[in-house]
């Protein structure tokens, strides 16, 4: 606005008070202020990837092998193991005596099948072991059907029994004998003619009995 005095005029320029929202705002503002976000999330992802593969190499380091791969290094033993536990028994037969805490490292056989047993790959770290340095105790479990009865209409039931057999190969003596049974189930609600029931195995009962067994001989 301008105002005439005279000779001279008088402008004066009125401004707009300044509104400090908007301070630091904008396209250009709004990119930047993205771009450090991006940069910090990426950083942030980026530390978590690498923590990741150090927690997954670790754990795959450390992880107890399959029970194919303990299958697959105990199979050379297995006649060796059976041998000992044979000579054992014919020099002193089913005679048993506590065992001392030589230590609780297992192997657990199947008999029959002359493999690793099932159970050995449930056993506890603390008894299981992992190679055949580790061994100094071996359990031989033999396991079979026992017909119990039937449910008519061509079904007949069997129950498990199994028997385990321990022996401390240092001492080259039995420490303990037991067995565990499973049942078939009382009635069934459905039944296929002519298929038999048989129980499930108690390879936890064994396992169970095992640890109590070990405990009672350390």
């Amino acid at each position: 606005m301008t105002i005439a005095d005279g000779e001279r005029e008088i402008k004066i320029v009125w401004y707009r008070p300044c509104d400090d929202s908007r301070v630091g705002s904008g396209p250009g503002r709004d990119r930047v202020w993205n771009t450090e976000r991006a940069e910090t999330l990426g950083a942030i992802l980026a530390a978590l990837a690498v923590f990741a593969i150090i927690g997954g190499g670790l754990y795959w380091w450390f992880l107890p092998p399959a029970p194919d791969e303990l299958a697959e290094g105990f199979a050379p033993h297995i006649d060796d193991y059976l041998e000992q536990t044979k000579l054992i028994v014919d020099q002193h037969g089913d005679s048993v005596i506590p065992s001392p805490p030589l230590g609780v490292k297992t192997v657990a056989i199947d008999v029959r099948n002359r493999t690793l047993d099932a159970i050995h790959a449930i056993l506890p770290d603390r008894y299981r072991a992992l190679s055949s340095a580790d061994v100094n105790t071996v359990v031989l479990v033999d396991c079979e059907r026992k017909h119990v009865g039937s449910y008519g209409g061509f079904n007949e039931a069997y129950s498990v029994n199994c028997q385990l057999q321990s022996f401390d190969l240092k001492l080259k003596r039995m420490v303990w004998h037991a067995g565990s049974r499973n049942s078939p189930p009382q009635s069934l609600w459905f039944r296929i003619p002519f298929v038999d029931v048989v129980a499930d195995r108690p390879n936890q009962s064994m396992v169970d009995l095992l640890v109590r067994q070990t405990r009672a001989g350390e």
